[in-house]
């Protein structure tokens, strides 16, 4: 399947709300009039169901912008209001409430091969108080690389239980290209040196973090 582009926000929240409603304000202004109410009450639709809007909008205005037609947008917000509701559904199935750059992530990693339990199993296991967003694009950039899910699982897992930062997750990834197959699971997990530049999609993070507990599926400890 097509690699998910999603491009990395380190904005914090006030800002990330106004730039989300700056993507609508000009989604409804550009959007051609056969097919504005129906964009607009798709996007809206999904933001009842706790959605990222941000992401339609944003997908819908890159769709313009090519000039792709009104009909070919509404498909592709269609498929990517899909995409994110099972990737929403992976995140919550684990008792975990997740923030819009998680679903995004989510998005992203299922797109480049991983399913949904194995989204489900790191968002049980996944520390408390950190956004999973990184680990789970890494979880996808080892999947799409061609590592087992299981082995990428796995990886993603024990650099989680030794704290590694978001920037050690991302620079661990080997380049593409240059193969990520069994034989290269020791090198990921103990540790090699940083590939700079690894191309991985990443969601927007509107929030660095996570409250205690949100980590695992339900209360502190658990």
């Amino acid at each position: 399947m097509k690699r998910a582009v999603i491009v990395l926000s380190l904005a914090c929240l006030p800002s990330a709300a106004a730039a989300q409603q700056d993507s609508m304000a000009r989604l409804a202004d550009v959007l051609p009039a056969s097919v504005r109410e129906q964009v607009l009450d798709r996007i809206a639709t999904a933001r009842a169901r706790d959605l990222p809007e941000r992401a339609m909008a944003n997908l819908a205005l890159e769709g313009l912008a090519k000039g792709r037609s009104g009909a070919d947008v509404l498909a592709a917000v269609e498929v990517l209001v899909a995409d994110m509701g099972r990737a929403h559904e992976a995140l919550q199935s684990a008792g975990h409430d997740p923030l819009e750059g998680e679903i995004e992530a989510a998005t992203a990693a299922m797109r480049m091969g991983v399913d949904g339990e194995s989204i489900s199993e790191l968002a049980r296991s996944g520390p408390s108080g950190r956004s999973l967003a990184v680990p789970l694009l890494v979880l996808g950039g080892l999947t799409e690389r061609g590592l087992p899910s299981d082995d990428a699982l796995a990886a993603v897992r024990q650099r989680l239980a030794a704290r590694a930062s978001d920037s050690e997750l991302l620079g661990s990834l080997p380049p593409m290209g240059g193969g990520a197959g069994r034989s290269q699971r020791p090198d990921f997990v103990g540790g090699p040196e940083p590939v700079t530049g690894a191309p991985v999609p990443v969601g927007p993070q509107q929030g660095r973090g996570r409250p205690e507990g949100r980590g695992r599926g339900g209360g502190p400890g658990n």
